[in-house]
């Protein structure tokens, strides 16, 4: 019964299914790149504009502070300012009056003309506020909260600047229920010309919505803050957090600076620029999501792209591979047909590509296993008629067990033991090769044989041959390969009998290591020569024509049976003798499998 397959077996499918997945992954990571670059270059654009809004920005706040410094070094250098700083130790010197009067009213001159100052004071060294703003003038001998900004002041004579102070701070006598504008500070040292020593620090305010309207113009951003190097915000579109430290910014030297941060998984541009040497610098905050707002269209046309495109492939894909993969299925159809056992004509059609070396790769096969089938039919056909043979001719070796009885018990009639012996063991040698009963049996029944085999050579060689066996009962009873050692006996009666010495060959067996040793040794000698000869022989894949068969064949028949751990192996010396050593396997029961 033919097998249904799953839709997705086929391999054409599989193929197509894998083409497509491909594609897409391969389409997904480019729109995914495209996508980074579009994203890339549009925040670029975007940072430009921003930069260049910003740089006109940082150019109003520039010419502002320019202005504010040359009214200031107007009031300062001027004849008026440095009398009044000259005289700043004498309160009570009615010409000193007079001129703090002519100095309070050329601060009020300078506040008419610069809209953007809105108070100016001037604190002396003898603890002295003397200032004016639109609404009131101040001389103040006692002013308590002068002395603690005094540690912004920069370092030679340069600006230090605050920002969250607001006009009462300067002004005691200032009414609660007049406006009291947030102001941006800038305080410095006042020197006298022609002398080293400071007579005072010199105060102007800006009010900060003012300022604030100066420089942003229209410059979009969800924060736009004007902060110190230290981090302090003075001004910007976050009124409740001028005076505070923004605790995520770092000064810079550069000409600008652009880094992303995240706020809630929402991406921040941040932008910072220098304002010249002021220390002061603009920070311009922009959330992404705003700059970027068309970016989910550009999301959702490529994944419509993607779908589209992928459904193109999906038709042209199927199409190639059902064209490409047509060999395959005639290939598979053929296959099917050989396992219910039709062997049709080989196919005709074959692709001039790989696919055409996989169809005559499977024509040629085809055809050779119908000559296998055939060739294996003849073989058993053969095999027949040997063992048609073989049941013929069984009766030979019983007609030649019975002749060896009857020549037994004619000699003895006539009374010639030796030849009754002789007879004797050589029918016990032939008996166990007429009855095969299996492929191995008992060390005992080895040792048996053996011993009718020597007898028979001593007979041969006139008594020059001795046998000793040193076996346990234990190792007795192991089973072992029949006639293994049949061989290395005959080796070393045929070369180890010389006229002027018997041969003596002792056969111990012991237990090593879960193996069974099973040593022949006898009082021969082997050349270093010969014995290296045969020891390569026994590892060759043929017997060496010089070195016999003998060995070689109980070597590998060992092997063979039992793996390559076990084998023979053979020592040699003058004063020693020879020694082969057999390692097998411990065997107690024999297995149906069991091979020789």
């Amino acid at each position: 019964m033919k097998k249904k397959r799953r839709l997705f077996t086929h391999l054409n499918i599989q193929m197509a299914a894998f083409f497509l997945a491909a594609n897409f992954i391969f389409l997904l990571i480019a729109s995914a790149l495209y996508y980074q670059w579009a994203f890339h270059i549009l925040l670029e654009d975007g940072e430009k504009l921003h930069i260049q809004s910003m740089q006109q920005s940082k150019h109003r706040i520039e010419q502002t502070l320019e202005e504010a410094d040359k009214a200031v070094s107007l009031l300062i250098y001027g004849n008026i300012g440095q009398k009044t700083l000259a005289h700043s130790g004498d309160k009570t010197d009615i010409d000193s009056i007079l001129l703090y009067r002519s100095y309070l009213d050329q601060v009020s001159g300078i506040l008419r003309s610069y809209s953007s100052i809105y108070s100016i004071y001037f604190y002396t060294s003898d603890n002295l506020l003397i200032g004016s703003s639109p609404l009131h003038t101040c001389i103040n001998d006692d002013p308590a909260s002068i002395p603690s900004l005094l540690k912004y002041v920069g370092k030679n004579n340069s600006w230090g600047i605050i920002g969250g102070l607001r006009e009462d701070f300067f002004n005691p006598l200032f009414n609660k229920d007049e406006v009291n504008p947030r102001l941006i500070t800038m305080i410095r040292r006042s020197p006298v010309f022609h002398s080293g020593v400071i007579y005072g620090y010199i105060i102007v305010n800006f009010q900060e919505d003012r300022f604030y309207d100066a420089f942003q113009a229209e410059l979009p951003g969800e924060e736009l803050l004007l902060l110190t190097s230290d981090g302090m915000i003075i001004s910007g579109n976050r009124k409740n957090r001028i005076g505070e430290l923004d605790t995520g910014f770092q000064a810079h030297k550069n000409e600008y600076t652009s880094k992303i941060t995240y706020e809630k998984h929402i991406p921040i541009l941040n932008l910072s620029i220098p304002i010249s040497d002021t220390g002061l610098f603009l920070v311009n905050r922009i959330r992404l999501e705003e700059l970027m707002a068309g970016r989910r269209e550009i999301i959702i046309k490529i994944i419509a792209t993607l779908i589209l495109e992928s459904l193109c492939m999906l038709v042209v894909v199927s199409l190639w591979l059902r064209i490409k993969l047509y060999p395959i299925k005639e290939l598979t159809g053929k296959m099917d047909e050989i396992k219910n056992g039709c062997f049709t004509p080989p196919l005709k059609k074959v692709p001039e590509n790989e696919l055409g070396i996989l169809v005559e790769s499977f024509n040629q096969m085809s055809i050779s296993i119908v000559e296998l089938m055939d060739k294996n039919e003849q073989i058993y056909r053969q095999k027949t008629e040997q063992e048609l043979q073989a049941l013929r001719a069984q009766l030979n070796p019983h007609f030649i067990y019975n002749t060896l009885n009857t020549i037994k018990w004619m000699a003895v009639m006539e009374n010639a033991d030796n030849i009754t012996e002789c007879i004797t063991a050589l029918g016990c040698l032939l008996e166990p090769i007429f009855k095969s009963d299996g492929q191995l049996w008992q060390v005992g029944n080895e040792i048996d044989y053996l011993q009718n085999y020597i007898k028979i050579m001593g007979w041969r060689y006139g008594n020059t041959c001795r046998f000793c066996c040193h076996i346990t009962d234990t190792c007795r009873e192991f089973l072992i390969p029949r006639f293994i050692l049949q061989p290395i006996i005959e080796n070393s009666t045929t070369h180890g009998i010389r006229k002027d010495k018997s041969i003596q060959i002792d056969i111990t067996c012991r237990e090593e290591k879960c193996r069974l040793l099973l040593c022949v040794h006898d009082n021969g000698n082997i050349s270093p020569e010969r014995l290296q000869k045969i020891l390569l022989s026994l590892d060759s894949p043929a017997p060496a024509p010089s070195i016999g068969v003998g060995l070689f064949n109980v070597n590998r028949r060992i092997k063979l049976n039992f793996g390559e751990e076990y084998g023979l192996h053979i020592t040699s010396s003058p004063w020693l003798g020879t020694e082969v050593t057999l390692t097998l396997p411990i065997i107690t029961k024999e297995e149906p499998n069991e091979t020789s």
